[in-house]
């Protein structure tokens, strides 16, 4: 009884608003009933393709796969905001591919099959996918044939799965992009210039006009005479309104405080680190002196010449410039004190091509014990590798081969491969079990040194902290949650208020502050005149008033109103004036005479053409332009009013010759045809009526 009184007290509300959704059915048509719940279902969502809801939790799942990914092929442990970012537009795009691109592609009857997957991984021509791959690319940073053999090798090997899954991502990748690359080749062949057109082409072009004109600009002084009427700006609105598309946006004011330590800060942090400098430049173990000490750990990281010259110059200098020095003096990095110290000068390779013989199993140790003397008396590596190793890749030069190995491309525990001697039989371990390498060929050993860097960071003091925490959180009290008091309240103390006008939704940055993107999703969930309560964010604090909202959708005609305005003014007085010189030149038949009577003089511009691609002819105004390809020659023309001013000409000379050539033609045509095919992408997503709402929730 008591278990069902609880089932009772647990489920009641939920009964009741079942019961509540069964009365409103009788009473509310089921499709508005429908399109409510779809409307509570949908904050929920990250997005929408196509009809397809993406809840948060398919996309969450999505973006661990990538994040993964990345961290067991690459080897982060942890991500920063950039990385995370990139994880989630990699896990939006993979929807969009499968919800939007890929249908809209395969409906135009576009297909990939397994063979050419096959070809672009294996074969001849292959992928750009795996060609710009960081994971295929050997020690010059050039694609390897033989990494991706090795890779693919793994990934069929790999209990764990971890290669298979990126191999997977790969070929997904892969697929993805040659489906995007027949469906433009597809919609470069349906570019046909047709001979009409063609001729067209290279009749405008090449007929060119010399002129002499006469132009009067337009001066826009205030005219209290020139009225415009709400019905025209109205009409000017409707005619254009579909170009006037905006995103959801926000137009905020805000103050900043940056959190940065005081001069007591630095200072003490310099006294603690000069108290045990002298330590650090006499220590016999440097790894345990700056576990203890320092910020950074000891790196087993061998430079070279030049390779810290642009980060730390004054780690580069001590290492290469002065051989007498061996440690450089504290010096202030950013908000950290510093010193270095060479730990260590070899003369290295940058890189080795080594070989090994993978061992598992508790007699490993003995059996590779054994493989060492064998080598060492003439034994054949590749035949006791074939024989004997647990790694049987048979997809490389000579049975054994690992490839290339620089210091940051290579298996961890094989570090002493750069000191040894060539055809030299070692024994190294590492996850994998015990191996026996042989080091094949290298390149030339340069002089390399490895440094103990101790660090100590400038952390903001507690008192430092208060004090900015105090100051901010005075003038966020004082706003008391509006706008106006904000306003009198920064006055009160010097503050500065910033405006930022146009806050797209997710942004990150904000004017010239980045990574501050709990400012924006502050905005998106305020109402007009809100101010906000103290907002950390990448270092500094911000107090924000919400001034404007933008809803996505067309922009509101109040908006642009007074922009229209302006517009219609000017184009009023355009019309005005034009007709003003009109009356000027009445009745005159000369260009010098019409001239002469408006306070101006005559110009003169050979070869105007009126296919002109991209002009640039002295910006001459394209009305113009027009009007003089159409005219009669010699007749006085005009005036004729353009943008700028009005313009009375006359055609003096038309040439017709041959410098635009039929191939101008079709690569003018074709770099039309790329604009085009540079908009597909966002035309599929504009039919499938994509719906992004990551921001409120990454």
């Amino acid at each position: 009884m008591a278990v069902l009184q609880n089932i009772r007290v647990k489920f009641g509300v939920l009964i009741t608003i079942l019961i509540a959704l069964a009365l409103l059915s009788f009473i509310i048509d089921p499709d508005t009933l429908r399109q409510a719940m779809s409307s509570m279902s949908s904050k929920n969502d990250v997005g929408k393709m196509n009809g397809e809801k993406i809840s948060y939790r398919e996309f969450q799942e999505k973006a661990d796969y990538f994040s993964k990914i990345q961290q067991n092929i690459f080897g982060k442990t942890s991500n920063s905001e950039d990385d995370q970012d990139q994880i989630y537009n990699t896990a939006w795009n993979s929807f969009l591919d499968k919800y939007v691109y890929s249908k809209a592609i395969s409906a135009a009857g576009v297909r990939v099959c397994e063979d050419e997957i096959v070809d672009l991984t294996q074969g001849d021509d292959i992928s750009p996918v795996i060609a710009r791959d960081p994971v295929f690319r050997d020690n010059t940073g050039k694609f390897s044939h033989e990494r991706l053999v090795q890779f693919i090798k793994a990934a069929s090997d790999d209990p764990s799965s971890i290669y298979a899954n990126y191999w997977d991502y790969v070929e997904g990748s892969i697929k993805s992009e040659q489906m995007f690359e027949k469906y433009t080749s597809l919609m470069i062949k349906s570019n046909v210039l047709n001979n009409v057109e063609l001729k067209r082409a290279i009749s405008e072009s090449n007929v060119t006009s010399d002129v002499d004109f006469v132009m009067v600009p337009y001066t826009y002084k205030q005219d209290s005479t020139i009225t415009v009427t709400e019905n025209e700006i109205r009409k000017y609105y409707e005619d254009r309104k579909s170009n006037l598309k905006q995103s959801a946006s926000r137009d905020i004011a805000y103050a900043v405080y940056d959190v940065s330590p005081s001069v007591s800060d630095i200072e003490k942090v310099r006294e603690e680190t000069d108290s045990i400098y002298d330590e650090f430049r006499t220590t016999g173990n440097l790894k345990a002196f700056l576990a203890k000490n320092s910020d950074t750990p000891l790196n087993n990281y061998y430079f070279k010449d030049g390779e810290l010259a642009a980060s730390y110059p004054e780690l580069d200098s001590l290492a290469f410039d002065d051989p007498g020095e061996k440690v450089t003096p504290l010096f202030k990095k950013g908000d950290s004190f510093m010193a270095g110290r060479i730990a260590s000068v070899r003369m290295m390779p940058d890189s080795v091509f080594v070989r090994h013989i993978l061992l598992q199993g508790s007699d490993a140790d003995f059996r590779a014990d054994s493989l060492v003397e064998v080598l060492r008396h003439g034994g054949k590596f590749s035949d006791l590798a074939a024989k004997y190793s647990a790694d049987q890749n048979t997809q490389v030069a000579e049975r054994g081969d690992l490839g290339w190995f620089t210091q940051r491309y290579m298996i961890q525990g094989f570090d002493t491969v750069f000191v040894m001697r060539v055809g030299e039989p070692a024994i190294v371990k590492s996850n994998y079990g015990t191996h026996v390498v042989m080091v094949k060929k290298r390149t030339k050993p340069v002089r390399k040194v490895k440094l103990a860097v101790l660090t100590k960071s400038i952390p903001v003091g507690k008192d430092t902290y208060q004090n900015i925490f105090s100051d901010v959180n005075g003038l966020a009290s004082a706003a008391n949650g509006k706008y106006d008091s904000l306003v009198v309240a920064a006055k009160a103390r010097g503050v500065e208020l910033v405006p930022a006008k146009r806050i797209k939704e997710g942004s990150h940055d904000v004017g010239s502050y980045k990574n501050v993107r709990e400012v924006a999703r502050w905005a998106f969930n305020a109402k007009v005149g809100n101010v906000s309560s103290v907002i950390s964010a990448n270092d500094k604090f911000f107090v924000v008033a919400l001034t404007g909202i933008h809803k996505a959708g067309f922009t509101p005609l109040e908006d642009l109103e007074q922009g229209i305005r302006m517009e219609l003014v000017s184009e009023k007085s355009a019309e005005r004036k034009n007709g003003e010189i009109a009356g000027k030149v009445k009745g005159m038949a000369s260009l010098s005479d019409m001239a002469q009577a408006l306070g101006t003089s005559v110009s003169h511009k050979d070869g105007i053409s009126f296919g002109a691609y991209g002009y640039t002819q002295e910006q001459l105004d394209p009305k113009f332009i027009g009007a003089v390809s159409a005219a009669e020659k010699g007749v006085v023309t005009g005036p004729v009013q353009c943008g700028i001013g009005s313009y009375i000409f006359e055609v003096t000379d038309r040439n017709t010759g041959s410098f635009f050539t039929e191939s101008d033609a079709k690569n003018r045509n074709d770099q039309i045809c790329q604009r085009q095919l540079n908009a597909i992408t966002q035309i599929f997503q504009d039919d499938a009526s994509v719906t992004d709402n990551r921001a409120r929730f990454f």
